[in-house]
This record gives C-alpha cells, sequence and structure tokens, in this order.
C-alpha cells in the first residue's frame, strides 16, 4: 500500500476466489480496530460494504488516528475463509504497510488464502 496521509481515506478489499472463479460468499463482514482498541463492525448486508463485482468487496475508511490499525475479512458459504491484516499510520502523516498475515483455517475447511500488498487486496480460494 502506497503511504497515506493522516486523516487520508484507505480502502480495504478483499477478492473471494472458489476454484479460479471470483464467488459471492453468503455473508461478508469486516471488523477494523483503529489504534484506540476502537472496533467498528461493517456488513454486505447492512450496505456498509461495497460489491464492485461478483467476489468482489470494498471498504473505504478514514485512518484518523496515528498508530496500528488492524481488519479482518469473512465470508461464510460458498465462498467461506478469514483473512486479517494490518498496516500502520504515522504520527508523521503516513501510514506504511506494516503487513499482512494470511489466517485461513484449513481445519476448519475454509482452505488457502492470499494476501496482497497492491491496495490491500486478500484473495480467498479453495
Amino acid at each position: 500500500m502506497a503511504d497515506q496521509a493522516l486523516n487520508s481515506t484507505v480502502t480495504l478489499t478483499a477478492d473471494f476466489v472458489v476454484g479460479g472463479t471470483y464467488t459471492d460468499p453468503d455473508t461478508v463482514t469486516l471488523a477494523v480496530t483503529d489504534p484506540s482498541g476502537t472496533v467498528r463492525n461493517y456488513s454486505y448486508a447492512a450496505s456498509t460494504i461495497t460489491k464492485s463485482s461478483t467476489g468482489r468487496y470494498t471498504k473505504s475508511i478514514t485512518v484518523n488516528i496515528s498508530g496500528t490499525w488492524q481488519y479482518t475479512w469473512e465470508g461464510t458459504g460458498a465462498a467461506a475463509g478469514i483473512i486479517s491484516g494490518s498496516f500502520t499510520v504515522g504520527a508523521g502523516g503516513t501510514a506504511t504497510l506494516l503487513g499482512l498475515k494470511r489466517m485461513i483455517a484449513k481445519e476448519l475447511g475454509y482452505g488457502s488464502g492470499t494476501c496482497s500488498a497492491a491496495g490491500t487486496t486478500t484473495t480467498i480460494v479453495d
């Protein structure tokens, strides 16, 4: 992710892919935790997440606090999976990608997943 200024907008993107095909999960949720520990929950059902196309969902957030931000996307049903990531917004007004971590529970049958730093894209595949 390119550096972001404090109080700028960061767009988080989740791509749900099953067998090489973009697939809509039954439900899509996103939890974002800001550096103060405040958790904000979003869902496609509540119209707080945007569906860009089949299997692709986005959420734009304002990074208004310096520190580490964490997020977790979750899909259920046909494209079930969980991927978490984080990034840091610096006190000097820039955001630096701290890292994306893959957290797919294979033992629960969620398959595998990949993350990309480009635009904070997450991909869930079987």
